[in-house]
């Protein structure tokens, strides 16, 4: 019979072994381990051994413990050969290799050394009840549960100065490699986030979307990272497949006509397989995060703190009624412990990216969502600090999934101020008047049309700036389709229409919210402000969208009259379309409507479009929205317009749940 080129091979590293034990000096036993020993682990792991000493480079690099060098024989590799009569060498009469020890083992005939690479054959155990077991079911095994294990690899790569970290990587025991089905769920995930979610985060998607994820680097991403993407993203395609369905609570049909119940917890509903693997992925993240905050290493590191804001929008994702307050206070502590988010934005050596952002939109539009006794007031100063900064860490909303210009969103950092301040005696101050008619007058002094032109060109300019060049070597989009991107959305006449249609939704929406909690809440005249010198010439200069006499109901108009031209483009527009950032502005329609029968159409639309975002956006928050109108909608409702006139803390209130509902 032909010997094999694998047992060659085994034969020739035991003959190797029993030479440097009998007959060789010890200084030419040291030059045969250096220049002969073979790397055990890097062989099991599949790896090419670079010789580096002490220990092999690969080793470190894929997190495995590498074994070192050395002359003993591979535990898991049979230490025998057989010879062309079919007789066993190495092994004694009678002997047998199950349960046999290292030092039972003999040398191999040096007659039979020959070439080759080793077979790789498992020496036989003995089957006890547990590997029994084990081989009965071998999917219930650990094999398709991952065991994270953390240690330390590559510390270059952290930015963050914390600890890198990556898989322990263990040996499968079945015929697919260990963590395969992990491994393919995660990577489909993150090319389904790249390609299906990150689009819709950006004003206009071109080659800078710093929302993309590099998928060649996915597997330096740690495991706390990835259970966070598959648990966003299958969330995302979870909510699309039910959205289309006829056992969604709304369909297109009968959205506007019937009720939505209040439910803090819709997801679980779903009659969809992934449901599970999305709440045990999110389990796997809560519980890493748990454990690794209390290392001091990397209990305030950049990983941690990122994962914290992603879990919290994950939250808000599923519900808009969800856990989001506990991660949101949990972020806002690690910042703190950090230097403060001015600190931290500002640090050469942080790496948070866009993270920031988020926490900012989540602490200044949650305060929009909260009844004004339930308002911290450190944390509402504390917004103050971002007024300065929107203009680095904001940029006119270009690069998240909420647009609004900076002049607006300064505004509602500052309606938020006055609310907090007006619980108190200072609700009459003339000064705190004062401020109100200030935040008034630079609402209504916005210009939408300049605003767009401005987007537009700073959008076409990029495609040559150093920033697209160095985001676009991270995406799958070239730099040339990129810059051809741009140039032919910007060119577009309908995203001109559409930028300004946006900016005028969000002007009108921040002017309601201020209407309503700085005059009509705290029973103050309107009128009189607009009287004013100042007021008339402002209104005089912009386009007349709000009515003096009228300026709520005005103000209302314009707005359903923008959302009403941003989604007839819904079927028309090809590259670009924006009705998918009107979340926010058609909650704020649907909280200033008038509930009485007159503007039961408005209802039916505020309806049907909230429960289109659902797709849109691969979120139940609007959903949940449509749920909290409706109950605003059913209380308010006395047959007359007198309904508008319950409070804006009344109305938030009403659905029993606080939640949040701006993305």
């Amino acid at each position: 019979m032909t010997t094999s080129p694998d047992q060659k091979t085994a034969s020739q590293s035991g003959s190797s072994s029993a030479a440097i034990g009998t007959a060789s000096t010890p200084g030419t036993i040291k030059a045969s381990r250096l220049k002969n020993a073979p790397c055990h682990t890097c062989r099991r792991q599949r790896l090419r051994c670079d010789a580096a000493k002490p220990t092999c480079e690969k080793c470190s690099v894929r997190g495995v413990e590498c074994l070192g060098y050395g002359p003993q024989p591979i535990l898991w590799v049979l230490p025998t050969s057989l010879d062309r009569a079919g007789k066993t060498t190495g092994l004694t009469a009678g002997s047998t290799t199950t349960g046999q020890s290292r030092s039972e083992l003999q040398p191999m005939s040096a007659a039979v050394k020959k070439r080759g690479r080793p077979k790789l054959v498992l020496m036989e155990r003995s089957k006890t009840g547990a590997d029994e077991a084990s081989l009965v079911n071998p999917q219930s095994t650990t094999q398709l549960q991952r065991q994270t294990k953390w240690v330390v690899a590559n510390r270059w790569f952290s930015k963050d100065g914390a600890k890198a970290m990556c898989d322990m990587q263990r040996v499968s025991a079945g015929p697919t490699p260990v963590d395969y089905y992990d491994h393919v769920l995660a990577l489909s995930m993150l090319e389904y986030m790249n390609e299906q979610i990150a689009p819709d985060l950006v004003l206009i998607n071109t080659g800078a979307n710093p929302h993309k994820l590099p998928t060649q680097f996915w597997r330096w991403f740690p495991d706390v990272v990835m259970d966070l993407v598959i648990s966003c993203s299958l969330t995302h395609q979870v909510i699309r497949c039910q959205a289309t369905q006829d056992d969604f609570p709304l369909t297109t049909e009968n959205a506007g006509t019937q009720s939505v119940s209040v439910v803090r917890h819709r997801m679980i509903s779903f009659p969809n397989p992934a449901v599970s693997t999305i709440y045990r992925h999110q389990q796997q993240t809560l519980k890493v995060l748990s454990e690794e905050l209390n290392d001091k290493d990397i209990r305030f590191s950049d990983t941690i703190l990122s994962v914290v804001i992603g879990l919290t929008r994950v939250e808000i994702q599923q519900s808009a009624f969800g856990a989001w307050a506990t991660h949101l206070h949990a972020a806002r502590t690690i910042i703190d412990d950090r230097g403060g988010f001015k600190h931290l934005l500002l640090d050469p050596d942080s790496a948070m990216g866009h993270s920031l952002t988020t926490f900012m939109l989540m602490d200044i539009m949650s305060t929009v969502c909260m009844p004004t006794h339930k308002l911290n007031r450190r944390h509402t100063l504390g917004q103050l600090d971002y007024i300065p900064l929107l203009d680095v860490v904001y940029k006119n909303g270009k690069f998240i999934d909420f647009p609004c210009p900076n002049q607006l969103l300064e505004s509602i950092i500052r309606i938020n101020h006055v609310r907090l301040l007006s619980q108190g005696f200072m609700n009459d101050s003339p000064d705190l008047d004062s401020t109100c008619a200030q935040i008034l007058y630079r609402i209504v002094s916005f210009n939408p049309a300049f605003w767009a032109q401005t987007q537009l060109r700073e959008f076409s300019l990029s495609s040559t700036s150093s920033e697209l060049s160095d985001a676009s070597s991270l995406s799958t989009v070239s730099y040339e389709n990129a810059t051809q991107t741009v140039t032919s959305v910007v060119g577009s006449n309908s995203i001109g229409a559409m930028c300004e249609d946006i900016a005028r939704a969000y002007q009108c929406a921040v002017l309601l919210y201020c209407i309503r909690t700085l005059y009509i809440d705290r029973g103050k005249s309107i009128a009189d402000v607009f009287a004013y010198p100042l007021a008339a010439r402002i209104l005089a200069e912009e386009q007349p969208f709000v009515d003096a006499e009228q300026p709520h109901q005005s103000t209302l108009e314009s707005l359903l009259s923008a959302l009403h031209r941003l989604w007839a483009r819904e079927k028309s527009s090809d590259l670009v379309w924006l009705g998918k950032f009107t979340f926010w502005t058609l909650w704020i329609a649907g909280m200033e409507l008038d509930p009485g029968e007159g503007m039961a159409h408005e209802k039916a639309f505020i309806c049907k479009y909230l429960h289109r975002l659902c797709w849109y956006l691969g979120t139940l928050t609007p959903l949940d929205a449509i749920s909290a109108l409706q109950v605003v909608w059913s209380k308010t409702a006395t047959g007359d317009s007198s309904g508008q006139q319950a409070a804006w803390d009344e109305r938030l209130q009403m659905p029993s749940f606080l939640g949040v509902f701006f993305f």
